[in-house]
């Protein structure tokens, strides 16, 4: 994803964003490597206790 921004003093940026999914497994395995402990993965914030379907996740951790 291409994004221009306009800023009120005239300049003007451009950045990409390139965006890849990591699977529920895979982000577990990361906060595990480093040094964190999964509590909790969700897809619906309004809704903790349901699954991790769906465009995106949470997840809570606890470092240490």
């Amino acid at each position: 994803m291409r994004r221009q921004w306009h800023h009120d003093d005239g300049r003007e940026d451009e950045d990409l964003i390139r965006r890849r999914v990591i699977y529920p497994r895979e982000l577990e395995l990361y906060l595990d490597l480093a040094g964190f402990q999964l509590i909790q993965m969700f897809s619906n914030p309004a809704v903790v206790r349901s699954s991790t379907v769906g465009p995106c996740a949470y997840a809570t951790a606890r470092f240490g």
